[in-house]
């Protein structure tokens, strides 16, 4: 992470420089984004517990999952007037590994046979409704409104023993967390063709057996090569804390802290 940083000091120095002299202003009611979702670091810890018996696993630690990884992600807005618009992301989080050490599922003990695949999905689909109180061709101040919905998919199969059962293939949590946010943005045009943006989403709500809280935050800056093209770079923080209860009575707990930087080209109209 220090590395991209480094990177981003410098290429927004270098854009600084070759745009002193630019005084086009683009129109920007329509912005694409599609790149790369470097995650640089992971860490999630899920808690199972069955009838009063269950354990706290690290799936980074415990399966030897990677903690770093490449993702596709898509980001966009579109802009209804001046002052009011949508944002929409998606990306997906596909995390495998073989284990051969047995652990606690929950109230079960699992003996393993040989090696289990164990995996960790994550699916991200957020839509908001901006609201820029302030616009400019310099500074923009917006509120945000909207569902950040996370589906989490937790398990492993293979051949194992436990002591709830004597032939498994496998089990899993599933999990669809729909979490209303509020949140804040940022955009500031150093020069026309060079902007620097900011956004933070937060949630927290406690309802009817189940707990969340939410931090979503992303710095990144961008460079307009053409009129309707672009390049950005960033750095994105996401920290998610859910509880819930599942269909059957299994208490479900999920700590997931992601560290990740952004490549990404942008087309706007």
């Amino acid at each position: 992470m220090k590395n991209l940083t480094k990177i981003l000091l410098l290429l927004t120095l270098f854009i600084g420089f070759s745009s002193v002299h630019a005084d086009e202003d683009f129109p920007d009611n329509f912005q694409l984004r599609l790149g790369g979702y470097i995650l640089a670091d992971q860490d999630t810890d899920v808690e199972l517990t069955r009838n009063g018996s269950g354990a706290t696993l690290n799936l980074q630690d415990r399966f030897n999952m990677k903690k770093t990884t490449q993702v596709v992600r898509l980001d966009g807005y579109y802009r209804f007037s001046h002052s009011h618009g949508i944002e929409f992301s998606w990306y997906s989080i596909k995390n495998s590994s073989q284990t051969n050490k047995d652990f606690k599922w929950g109230d079960s003990n699992i003996s393993i046979s040989g090696e289990l695949n164990t995996f960790f999905d994550t699916d991200i689909y957020k839509v908001n409704y901006l609201y820029s109180f302030y616009n400019s061709s310099k500074v923009e101040l917006a509120l945000a409104i909207g569902l950040h919905v996370t589906a989490l998919n937790i398990g492993f199969d293979g051949t194992y023993l436990s002591n709830r059962s004597t032939n498994n293939s496998g089990e899993s949590i599933k999990l669809t967390a729909p979490l209303p946010v509020a949140g804040f943005r940022l955009r500031y045009n150093i020069f026309p063709q060079w902007s620097v943006n900011y956004s933070i989403d937060y949630f927290f709500l406690t309802f009817d057996g189940f707990q969340g809280a939410l931090s979503d935050s992303t710095l990144t800056t961008e460079y307009r090569l053409f009129k309707h093209f672009g390049l950005g770079i960033g750095i994105n923080s996401t920290r998610m804390r859910l509880e819930a209860t599942t269909s059957d009575n299994t208490l479900f707990k999920v700590n997931h802290d992601v560290l990740g930087g952004l490549i990404y080209g942008t087309v706007n109209f």
